[in-house]
């Protein structure tokens, strides 16, 4: 696979600083040419400066420097190996807020239904003892028993079964 033009570069620049003569070269180009700028005006002391112009040479000092700072603190990073454990691979973000609400909803309707179930269930054993109520009451009124009596003897009778 070949090299990007980053790595090029890098590779390039570690070769220049290698050799020696190389090296002695690059740097004296560099100075003439930072010579030549000054000659020209392109580049000014600080004492050469307007204030507008020492304001904003300082200001982009700042900012490179901040970006110098920060990337060196992150290549730190890297490099220093962490104290704390490894995370394992397994966490990862949460479902959604979507997803939650929509789970929450599904838990809601299924505990309504549970509970309609369990009503209807009550409801059905309401309904049997009624009846079941019904027909004694039915069978002791053909006897010719007062309903005050019946209650008595049903209790009687439900007692024994206990």
């Amino acid at each position: 696979m070949g090299m990007s033009n980053a790595e090029r570069q890098r590779k390039f620049r570690e070769n220049r600083k290698k050799d020696l003569v190389k090296r002695q070269a690059y740097l004296n180009d560099e100075k003439e040419r930072y010579q030549k700028e000054k000659r020209t005006g392109k580049k000014k002391n600080v004492k050469d400066m307007t204030e507008r112009e020492k304001r904003s040479a300082r200001k982009k000092w700042r900012t490179a420097k901040h970006k110098e700072r920060s990337a060196k603190k992150t290549l730190l990073k890297l490099m220093t190996p962490s104290h704390t454990p490894e995370s394992s691979p397994n966490l990862q973000a949460g479902p959604s807020r979507q997803k939650v609400q929509s789970v929450k909803k599904e838990i809601e309707i299924k505990q309504t239904v549970t509970g309609h179930l369990i009503l209807e269930d009550k409801l059905a054993k309401q309904k049997r003892k009624i009846e079941m109520y019904k027909q004694i009451y039915l069978r002791e009124k053909g006897r010719g028993q007062t309903s005050t009596s019946l209650v008595q003897t049903h209790q009687e009778q439900k007692q024994r079964s206990c």
